[in-house]
């Protein structure tokens, strides 16, 4: 996958496949990385929402010192496919994203 975002600072990235992927289950594997701890107020967060090829299929809610991984599972059509970050409450940093296959549907 390659990974790119919009110019500014808007707190969006996204991530598109480098090649044509069959159909099937794949599990996404966002990983981010928020302020240290002692930076913030008790109750801090970050509020992020994840959407594959148009169709939005979470929200995560990302606390200082919290575990940085974060998977979704995702029925996928074979093709290209665009997996999209926003950061809509919070700072947080995009460190990687890794697409795994479970379950190929298609010969």
């Amino acid at each position: 996958m390659t990974a790119a975002g919009p110019c500014g600072h808007d707190g969006k990235v996204w991530c598109e496949t480098d090649e044509q992927t069959p159909a099937g289950i794949y599990v996404f594997v966002a990983q981010f990385e928020t302020y240290i701890d002692d930076l913030f107020s008790p109750g801090y967060f970050s509020l992020i929402n994840f959407v594959v090829n148009g169709q939005f299929i979470g929200t995560r809610i990302l606390y200082p010192g919290q575990a940085p991984q974060y998977p979704f599972t995702v029925s996928l059509p074979a093709g290209m496919s665009r997996f999209e970050i926003s950061q809509n409450v919070g700072a947080m940093f995009f460190q990687s994203l890794t697409m795994f296959s479970v379950l190929q549907t298609e010969a």
